[in-house]
């Protein structure tokens, strides 16, 4: 028994290391996810991130979009991200997402501003923008809800720049830290605008 179980694990790991996510891995050879996970830190084998994984995803179902087709139809043609996201059958805000994540800049974010307040849940919302919304303090907040930072109080949306900053350097915010905009604008979240410190230090440096 304890072979076999040896044997499923192996092949979990195997298919996840050929792209598969975390839990379709652990569907296929038959093993619980938990299992899996223990396996793979025993093994020291490194987790994907979870831009890694949706790449993978999509790259499986044939909708990975190269960033460069996406700036010349983004930036060249004048798309929008809705239009974009049609041609490739995903939503908006991957195409917003991918942009960022690429160091590109949004053309403008008036179109995503919306009251807090007003947001229910998912497309049967008047106001739904592809999971993504402008906060009245000014930040981009974007649905998550399998990120270890989204919860119910918020309808799962988390802030972009937090994104962004854990994808760049491949691991998660820190407990009791902010990401600070250099140029102090709030819905500038290119990579290299962004820095993570301390929420203390942070309030500190927004005294001066």
């Amino acid at each position: 028994m304890p072979m076999k179980k040896d044997k499923e694990m192996k092949i979990a790991i195997k298919c996840y290391s050929n792209g598969m996510c975390l839990k379709e891995a652990a569907k296929k050879a038959g093993v619980s996810v938990p299992g899996l996970r223990r396996r793979m830190i025993k093994e020291k084998i490194k987790r994907r991130t979870t831009s890694e994984s949706r790449r993978n995803q999509f790259e499986r179902e044939g909708k990975y979009i190269d960033i460069e087709r996406l700036k010349k139809l983004y930036f060249k043609e004048k798309k929008g991200p809705g239009e974009i996201a049609k041609m490739f059958n995903v939503s908006p805000s991957h195409i917003k997402n991918s942009l960022i994540l690429g160091g590109l800049k949004l053309r403008s974010q008036g179109h995503l501003v919306v009251k807090a307040s007003k947001i229910r849940s998912g497309e049967k919302n008047g106001n739904w923008k592809g999971g993504q919304y402008k906060s009245s303090q000014g930040y981009i907040l974007i649905l998550m809800p399998g990120h270890h930072k989204a919860r119910k109080a918020n309808h799962y949306y988390v802030n972009r720049s937090i994104f962004v900053w854990e994808q760049t350097h491949k691991k998660q915010l820190p407990k009791g830290w902010i990401v600070h905009h250099k140029n102090r604008i709030k819905d500038d979240d290119r990579p290299d605008n962004l820095e993570a410190m301390p929420d203390r230090g942070h309030k500190i440096l927004h005294k001066n």
